[in-house]
């Protein structure tokens, strides 16, 4: 297994995969709020359901990582 940082990968699409995810749970954070879903998440291994939070939205979505 190869034990290199992800965003040292050679492949570009591998590179921005964390930038992705991030940009995806953000959004699943606002549509959840928007909607009163509640989210699905996984914590210490075990599958949690949580209430969104408009403030912790604010906090978690604020500096969005850099699109490419």
């Amino acid at each position: 297994m190869n034990q290199q940082p992800i965003g040292q990968a050679r492949d570009e699409d591998l590179r921005f995969t964390v930038a992705a995810m991030s940009r995806a749970a953000c959004r699943a954070r606002e549509i959840a709020a928007r909607t009163g879903t509640k989210l699905v998440i996984t914590q210490g291994g075990r599958v949690q359901t949580l209430e969104p939070d408009p403030i912790r939205l604010d906090v978690a979505c604020a500096v969005r990582p850099e699109r490419h």
